[in-house]
């Protein structure tokens, strides 16, 4: 969290709390649009429920960046105090504020898995509105990308949650074995829906997840094409956070 990069100014943290403020906002307004106008059918949606996990790992996010400012205001309060007192100290004191910035990134480290998975999941939805679901779409683009709460789970969440995480919150580079961890809600996501779109339960609410409408090996195509792509992009998101944030 802060302090990961010593050079990573108060300006961009700043901007990052911001960023996730107006993520969990922008979140929430989704809903209340789509729910209205699709009911609880809005949260069978991969973008609703991405959105969802964004707006969780947004709000931790700001708490665990608000617990570790709060640690080094203090350290930073009791070097002022006692400046004249220990001017010998001050290099020690500065040691002890950047190890609190340590400790918060090891601390915190989960959440910022968290924002990490929501930040693919996301990332995946914008990927699939631009390059699925919109040509197959037949040129419907406005129910696809605008309609109801589509604009915030499909467009701005996307956008906004990528930037933040890739500019704004620098830490250390997550492994191959966080990429592939990354696959886990979608394939538990896309399981739940085949089963029920086979039961007859539900139907898609994506075009490639209507298993009646296709041959089987259609289906199997769709989930490798799925998983790929999701796991290409949580490489990409990987290696943009460190080349940028940490930059």
């Amino acid at each position: 969290m802060s302090n990961t990069n010593q050079n990573f100014s108060g300006t961009n943290q700043d901007a990052a709390i911001f960023l996730n403020i107006l993520l969990v906002a922008v979140s929430i307004l989704g809903f209340f649009y789509a729910v209205p106008a699709d009911g609880l059918r809005a949260l069978t949606t991969y973008g609703a429920l991405a959105s969802l996990l964004t707006a969780v790992s947004s709000f931790c996010y700001m708490m665990a960046e608000g617990a570790t400012r709060r640690r080094i205001h203090a350290l930073e309060y009791e070097m002022q105090k006692n400046r004249e007192e220990r001017r010998a100290d001050q290099a020690r004191d500065r040691q002890k504020i950047n190890a609190v910035g340590e400790n918060a990134a090891s601390r915190y480290r989960a959440v910022r898995v968290i924002r990490y998975l929501s930040v693919t999941m996301t990332t995946l939805t914008l990927f699939t509105s631009l390059f699925i679901l919109l040509p197959l779409s037949g040129g419907k683009a406005g129910e696809v990308l605008w309609s109801g709460g589509m604009k915030y789970f499909h467009i701005f969440v996307p956008v906004l949650s990528l930037l933040s995480f890739i500019f704004l919150e620098p830490g250390k580079p997550f492994s191959k074995k966080a990429a592939l961890l990354s696959l886990i809600p979608t394939g538990i996501y896309g399981l739940i829906l085949l089963v029920l779109n086979a039961a007859g339960v539900v139907e898609g609410p994506y075009p490639f997840l209507l298993v009646h409408a296709q041959p089987v090996y259609m289906t199997l195509v769709w989930i490798l094409v799925i998983l790929a792509a999701n796991f290409a992009l949580s490489l990409l998101v990987s290696a943009l956070n460190h080349r940028l944030a940490e930059s």
